[in-house]
Parts: C-alpha cells; structure tokens; sequence
C-alpha cells in the first residue's frame, strides 16, 4: 500500500510538472498574441493617420473648389453686370439711331424749307418791291435753322464716344477669359475632390478590415484561452476525483483494516476459559494485538499525511489556475487599456494638427496682406 500511495504521489508530481508546462505554453502563447493585438493597434493608428491626412487634403480641395466657386460666382456676376451695360449701350445705341434718324428727317424737312425759301427768293426777286429786306428775314431764318441742326447733330453725337465702346468690349473680353480660366480650375477641383474621395474610401475599407481582422484574432484569442482554461480546469477536476477514489479507496481498506482488528480483538477476548497452560501464548497476543494496532495508527497517520499533502497539492493547482486566470484578464484589460490610449494620443495628435494647420494659414493670409500693403506702399 505504501509503493501505491508514493506511485500516486510520483504521478501527481508529473502531472503536477506538466499542468505547469502547459500553463507557461499558455502564458507564452498570451505574450505572442498580445504582439499581434499590438502590431494590429500599430497597423490601425498608421491607417488612421493616412486617413487624417486624406481628408486634410481633402479639406484643401475643398476650401481651393469653395474659393473656385466664390471666383467663378464673382465673374458671373460682373458678365451679368456688363451684359447688362451692354444691353444699356445697346438701348442707348438705338436711341442714338432713332434720334439720327429723327435728325435725318428734320434736316430733310430743313431742306425742304430751305428750298422753298430759296424759291421764295427767287419769286420775290422776280416780283418788284422791297427785295433786300425780303433777303435779310430769309437769311436770318435760314441761318438760326442751320444753327439748331448742327447743335442736335452735335449732341447726337457726343453721347457715344469710341474709347467707351472699347473699353467695354475689352472689359467683356478679359471677363470671357477669367470665366473660361475659372471653369477650368471647377474642374480640376471637382477631378482632384473625386480622386481624394476614392483614395479616402479605399483607406477607410482599409481600416474596417483591420479593426474587423484585430476583432476577429481577439476572439480567436479569447476562445483559445478559454479552451486552454477549461482545458486545464477539467485535468484538475479529473485529478480530484482520482484522489477522491483514491481515499476513498484507501479508507474502505483503513475501515476494513480496522475491522479485522476488532474481529480479532473480540475473538481474542472471547476465549478467557481456554487451556490454562498456554498462559505463555496468551501473553504473546495481546502484544501482537497491540503491535499491530500500533502499526495501524501508524499507517492510518502517514495515509492522513499523504490525503493532506495531495489536498495542498489540488489547492495549490486551483490557486495557479485562478492566477494564470486573472493574469490573462489582466493582460487583456492592459492591452485593451494601452489600445484606448494610443487611439487617444492619435485624437490629440490630430487635433494638434488641425490646430497648426489653421495658425499656418492664418500666418499665411497675414503675410500675404503684409506684402500687399507693402507694394502698395
């Protein structure tokens, strides 16, 4: 019984030895796989660093098509405004025309007096009479009419001047030319926008599959962990219920041993009225009686030492499994806790970025207005 108990002994020390190797398999399969969830977190931050720079150029493009935008509304506005001077000029250009003719038609009409005046002339040169006084009043006439046609010519036209009507034309023309630049730079802008907007989409899908890929190697992590940890925790129990049988093998020998004992102990006892001459045997067994009760006490001693060190064993065995338990938690909650706070400093470091961008461009405007003021000067 004592080569069982110590081969008992040597087999939970080996199974003991071998529950401790798997649990630094374990413990080194937790490391490896925390590299991976970092290297992930490390792949997530640099994709989502690209997809920050992404949509500050973007933000470029868009602040550059707004500007655009702004020109091209500007240069619409002044073709309307000179569409509209245009349409002005042209109402005043056939203005100009219906007084030409109006004037056309009073100089024809001055033309016909003036022929009747000058055969009235020549009627009353003909006839007798006060002939000169005739021609002063015909003459006078004459002249205070052609005096009124010049002047309405004359103001006709001076309401329309030829360097009027080419600066307008050139004006209209460098218009023509702004709008025609500013609708080429729209479609760059909308061209270069669509560019980063697909560029934009692609390092997002990018992302959603690395998050989707980190998610899926954490469960596979977790699941591997928990196998291990129910994997470990069933050896434990199977081994517990081995050393239960056990003792409860070895109590129902200690019980049987026991029984004997007394068998024999009330055997013993109920033979007082035997041969006196063997008094010599008589004394003999309550000494082997008592020597064999000794080394029962004794048996059942060192079994009870044995039950007690395998019961600190199974002990010690379920207080490493809870550790390497609460160890892999805690490393998880660590790598969840390092995760959140990179994501953090990647918040930070973007919005420090954006921060600069903005003072950049301000410094920018303030020295380009520094530079303008300075040529005016």
């Amino acid at each position: 019984m004592h080569e069982g108990t110590d081969g008992v002994a040597h087999g939970l020390r080996k199974q003991y030895q071998e529950l401790r190797d798997a649990i630094s398999t374990q413990e080194q399969l937790v490391r490896e796989r925390s590299q991976i969830v970092q290297s992930i977190s490390s792949s997530v931050a640099e994709a989502e660093n690209s997809l920050e720079e992404s949509r500050e150029g973007l933000k470029t493009t868009e602040a550059l098509l707004e500007e655009a935008i702004l020109n091209n509304r500007v240069a619409r506005t002044e073709r309307r405004r000179i569409q509209e001077e245009e349409v002005h000029d042209r109402l005043e250009h056939d203005e100009y025309v219906r007084e030409l003719s109006e004037t056309d038609v009073a100089l024809n009409e001055t033309e016909s007096q003036i022929e009747s005046l000058v055969n009235m002339i020549e009627s009353v040169s003909k006839a007798p009479g006060d002939v000169a006084t005739l021609r002063r009043v015909t003459l006078v006439r004459l002249v205070a009419m052609l005096d009124d046609l010049y002047e309405s010519l004359r103001n006709s036209l001076g309401r329309v001047h030829q360097d009027e009507d080419d600066r307008a034309k050139e004006v209209l023309k460098a218009i023509r030319e702004l709008s025609r630049e500013r609708e080429r730079a729209y479609g760059y802008c909308v061209r270069k926008k669509r560019e980063i907007t697909s560029m934009i989409e692609l390092k997002q899908r990018r992302t959603n599959e690395l998050l989707l890929e980190s998610k899926k190697n954490i469960a596979v992590l977790h699941e591997s962990q928990e196998k291990a940890t129910l994997s470990i925790v069933g050896k434990i129990q199977v081994e517990r219920d081995m050393l239960h049988a056990e003792l409860e093998e070895i109590k129902n020998a200690n019980q049987k041993l026991a029984d004997l004992i007394r068998k024999r102990e009330e055997a013993d006892g109920a033979l007082p009225d035997r041969a006196r001459g063997a008094e010599g045997a008589l004394l003999v067994c309550p000494t082997q009686n008592e020597s064999c009760a000794t080394l029962a006490a004794q048996e059942r001693a060192r079994l009870r030492e044995q039950l007690r060190a395998l019961d600190d064993k199974r002990n010690e065995l379920g207080r490493a499994a809870d550790e390497l338990r609460e160890r892999m938690n805690s490393e998880m909650e660590k790598n969840t806790a390092t995760l959140r706070e990179l994501k953090l400093r990647v918040r930070m470091r973007k919005q420090e970025a954006s921060k600069l961008e903005n003072e950049n461009r301000k410094l920018k405007a303030l020295c380009d207005s520094m530079a303008s003021a300075l040529e005016a000067v």
